[in-house]
């Protein structure tokens, strides 16, 4: 009976050990409708097109690649480049996507909202994949794409 109660914590050990050892993602807690517009979008004083191209500025000069621009509609759509590798399991891939609407609320002022996602994809044997998408509500990447379109903006309207 003693060997037995030696065998168990020979096989309980390990496996405690593998749990602990596992990656658990960090929820982020949610933001109500009025936090996320306070953190995602900005005024600025110039008209739509002039911010239009600011933004399609900043996120090339940040390194996203362009997918999307609609003068129309004011929505930009960008993604940074794939990282990616292989394990034992199948391939992992992540990039960052971000999304910019654009509207005039009146002459020489116009509101940008940005919106950034964190989206990993996951594929296996025969087919299988899996996809998940954080949002980022890291106030800093925020502050730090406005204070960049900021700085274009302010470019674009002293050097023409």
């Amino acid at each position: 009976m003693h060997h037995l109660s030696k065998l168990k914590i020979f096989l309980v050990i390990p496996i405690f050990l593998f749990l602990v050892a596992c990656p658990v993602e960090k929820r982020q807690a949610l933001k109500t409708p009025a936090e996320l517009m306070n953190l995602q979008t900005r005024t600025f004083d110039v008209g739509k097109d002039p911010a239009m191209r600011a933004v399609v500025a900043v996120f090339q000069d940040l390194g996203y690649i362009v997918q999307t621009t609609d003068n129309a509609t004011g929505l930009i759509t960008a993604k940074s480049p794939t990282e990616g590798n292989f394990n034992f399991f199948g391939r992992k891939m992540v990039d960052t996507r971000v999304t910019a609407t654009i509207e005039e609320i009146k002459k020489n002022s116009t509101q940008v909202r940005l919106n950034f996602v964190t989206s990993k994809r996951l594929s296996f044997g025969y087919g299988m994949k899996q996809e998940n998408e954080t949002p980022i509500y890291d106030s800093n990447v925020y502050q730090d794409a406005f204070s960049k379109i900021r700085n274009a903006i302010f470019l674009r309207k002293n050097t023409r």
